[in-house]
Parts: structure tokens; sequence; C-alpha cells
């Protein structure tokens, strides 16, 4: 079977064969290829643009800054020569800083806060590659309900890990972490099933004395029937038996001081996701602005994200699929990639303060974050720390 790399790279091929006039990539065409089923199906450029690709013929000189800073590549990606290559564009010194989880996080790390000593657990697809070195080494116990080969290897593992406790992109790259597979996509009367059995195991973990404080996943725990229509999947019929289930398993779990943290938990809790881009100076948290996919031009869109915490997404790296050493920078934002950093975040406090709740680290983020000159508010991770080795549940924290 071919390689899905292999597949995209020959689509990719024809499209500049025939697009790209004279060997020039323009600002226009990176337009064109950036309309989805225009030159390739659906919206792959956007998700994958240059990565695996030998551009190495074609001339990248004439893009400017806007349309540079749409573009994803990976470790793969063979460029021109430096004279086909806009001055400042450097893919190699773009992937060495996108490592950096930012926000002073690595500053936390060489000071020993590093989620040592606290327990984790992930719901997500079973990893493409657990050899890749940002994860190969982390203290990732694998955890599959049915037999490993049911389930489908998805690059989404991969990355929600290296987010998570990754050696170099990660938030906590030494919590302990126990990964669940649950395939991305699928039927959902299945997967609501499998998160069933998920939770039962947690469940029995956390009464046999394990101290698991927060469950990350990067998407709903439950697919309920609005996720059904929208997805025009099949309703079934015991889907309010488990919605049912799933709650009465959360409320025990909860019992024990775990956390379930999921994609609607991280918007109720009043987290979101940020972009910085390449050429920006990813110390300045003025540089930090809505994520790329929202509509800059709506105010209401723009006052409702004023109102949220960030997290930088987009303008970083993770795991390059296909390869154990490499790596993609992600030029778009997404909750999947911020869950389990903001989940790592939490591991943090809990190190310094095992006794924080995940309540509790919620309100210290909005009291201690940082406002940027556009209003948008930025999670300060050493201010987290800071607050969260001293915090004591009778004070009160004010929202900043």
């Amino acid at each position: 079977m071919k390689k899905y790399s292999d597949i995209y790279v020959s689509q990719l091929n024809d499209a500049l064969k025939n697009h790209a006039s004279d060997y020039k990539i323009t600002n226009q065409l990176i337009d064109d290829l950036l309309i989805p089923d225009n030159f390739l199906n659906r919206d792959m450029f956007q998700r994958w643009g240059f990565c695996w690709s030998d551009v190495s013929d074609y001339d990248f000189s004439e893009l400017d800054v806007e349309h540079l800073r749409k573009l994803t590549f990976n470790s793969s990606t063979k460029w021109p020569e430096k004279d086909k290559m806009p001055k400042g564009f450097d893919p190699e010194k773009i992937i060495e800083n996108g490592k950096d989880p930012m926000l002073g996080i690595r500053e936390l790390h060489k000071a020993g806060i590093t989620g040592k000593g606290t327990i984790v657990a992930t719901i997500d697809s079973k990893p493409q590659n657990p050899e890749h070195i940002e994860i190969k080494d982390s203290s990732i116990t694998y955890q599959s309900i049915e037999k490993p080969e049911k389930y489908y290897s998805h690059f989404h593992g991969d990355c929600i890990l290296a987010n998570l406790c990754g050696k170099t992109v990660g938030v906590a790259p030494e919590c302990n972490a126990y990964h669940y597979y649950q395939d991305c996509g699928g039927e959902v009367k299945k997967l609501n099933k499998n998160t069933i059995k998920i939770l039962e195991n947690i469940l029995k973990k956390l009464e046999n004395g394990e101290q698991i404080k927060i469950i990350s996943r990067s998407g709903p725990l439950f697919y309920d029937q609005d996720y059904i229509d929208r997805m025009g999947d099949k309703a079934y019929k015991e889907i309010d038996k488990d919605k049912n289930t799933i709650e009465m398993l959360t409320k025990k779990i909860e019992q024990y001081g775990c956390v379930i943290f999921d994609a609607n938990k991280f918007g109720s809790c009043g987290f979101h996701c940020g972009h910085l881009f390449y050429d920006e100076d990813k110390y300045d948290i003025d540089n930090i602005r809505m994520a790329s996919w929202l509509d800059k031009n709506n105010p209401a869109q723009e006052a409702w994200e004023k109102c949220r915490m960030h997290f930088i997404c987009g303008g970083k790296c993770v795991p390059e699929y296909y390869s154990d050493n490499g790596y993609k920078f992600e030029q778009d934002d997404c909750y999947s990639w911020t869950i389990p950093q903001c989940a790592g975040l939490y591991a943090l406090c809990l190190q310094v303060n095992p006794n924080i709740t995940f309540d509790e680290y919620v309100d210290i983020c909005k009291s201690t974050c940082d406002t940027n000159k556009n209003g948008f508010k930025i999670v300060n991770p050493g201010k987290v720390i800071e607050s969260a080795k001293n915090y004591k549940p009778e004070e009160q924290l004010g929202e900043k």
C-alpha cells in the first residue's frame, strides 16, 4: 500500500507541473493551491503544503511575507538554493525555532519543573510512529481496550502526545502518561462504546490508588446527536443510554480528584489557541493574535476572543509523520494541539503543589494571564507556577 505522503506528493507535483509557469512559485499560485478542491483535493495544501516534497527546481524568490506565512513544510522538504529563496526565509531555522514550547516554558524546565511525578491520561488515536524522538523515551504507557491491531494509526496521536510530554516541544516532558487508543473518526456508536470502556479502565486504576489527575481528550468525550447529524452519520438506539453511562462514569472519576478535560471543557473554561507568525519574535506576547481560522473582520468574533486565555498553537512544530527525527512546521492553529498544552501546564502545577484542583488551576490562569497590546489575554506559565506554589484554597483570586 502506498504511503499517504507519496500520494500527496504525487498530486502536488502534478499541480506544480501544470500551474507553476517557468518553475516560479508565485503569490497567486499559493493562493490558488489554498483553495479547497481547486488544484488539490479538499484543503490538502493548507494541511500539508510542501511537506515531503522536492521543490529544489522551483524559484520561490518572488513570494512576499504574507504568502510565506501561509506555508507548511517539514524537515523532509527539499528547497532550492539560496538565490531562489526569499530573503530571510530559512526553513531549517524556522523549524528549530518552532520546536520551542514557548511562553517561557523552557525556563520552567531548566528549573526542574517538568511534570515529574504527575500522571495524565490521554484519549486519542494510536500514534503513527511511537519511535519518533519526541515521544520514544517519554514515560508513556500505551493502553488498548481492544487488540491494538484493531485501531488504525494516525498522526493525531503523535501530535497530542508531543504537545503534552514530548522531549522538545512538550509542556510536561517528564509526566507519566497513559495513552488510550481511540480512533479518529469512524462510526459514532463504536467511538462512544470505546470511551465507556476507557473510562471504566481509568476508574479501576483510580480505585486501586493511582493518582491520575487529568484526562486529556482533544475532541468531545461523548459524540452526541448533534455531532451525528453534522457528520451525516447514522443515529443509534442506545445513544441516550451511552450518554448516561459516560456521565455516571465521569462523576465517579471526578470523586477521585481527576478532571476530564475535553474540547467542550477547554472552551467553557475560557481557553483558546493563539497564533504566532514564523518571522515574529516569539518572546514578545504582542505578536500573539487570534487563531488563523477565525474571522479577523468580525468585531463580535474579536470581542469574544479577547475574553479567552490563549496558548500558542500556530507557528510551532509537531513530529513529522513517517520520520523518526523530523518535524513539521504548522502554520495553522487547532484545539487538538492546544488542549494537551493546557493539560501539561496543569501537570507542572501538580508537581509544585499536588493539592491544586483543576478549577483552582483555571482560576490561577485567569488571574495571572497577561494582556497584550491588541487586548488578547495570554497564559503566563511562569506566573501560573509561582501562584500554584503558594496557592491556598481560601484565597480569592480576581480575574485580570
